[in-house]
């Protein structure tokens, strides 16, 4: 499974910008819910410290139960905020808070020192995209 995608700035401004909490569907046509975290990076940390920060986070979430999918995407401006986007795909907000509370998670957010996040945000597809 590849982690990092790449995503153009504005296609990441446009899905900022499609807040709402909400149900989705996945591909398989089985329902769920979208999260996308902001991930920051922490200033003075290189780039291979902020990519690696926001790998061991995904990597926290694989085998999951209830993950459908997740992507983590990259900001394609080298100066833009956020720096990445960890979008994931849950059978409901309840298997995402199960996970969240994980010690397995809660390590990758503590020995983190290079990303930072400050909400995750619910999304919906949009009705132009079904």
């Amino acid at each position: 499974m590849k982690i990092i995608h790449l995503l153009s700035p504005v296609l990441a401004a446009a899905m900022l910008c499609q807040a709402g909490a909400s149900t989705a569907q996945d591909k398989s046509n089985s329902t769920g819910v979208m999260l996308a975290v902001p991930l920051h990076a922490v200033p003075g940390r290189s780039a291979a410290e902020v990519q690696t920060g926001a790998s061991n986070i995904a990597r926290a979430v694989i085998g999951q139960p209830g993950l459908i999918e997740q992507h983590v995407l990259e900001n394609q401006d080298s100066n833009g905020v956020p720096r990445f986007v960890h979008v994931m795909r849950w059978k409901s907000i309840d298997d995402w808070s199960r996970m969240f509370g994980e010690n397995r998670f809660q390590i990758a957010l503590r020995d983190n020192t290079a990303v930072t996040f400050d909400a995750a945000r619910l999304f919906k597809p949009a009705a132009f995209s079904q």
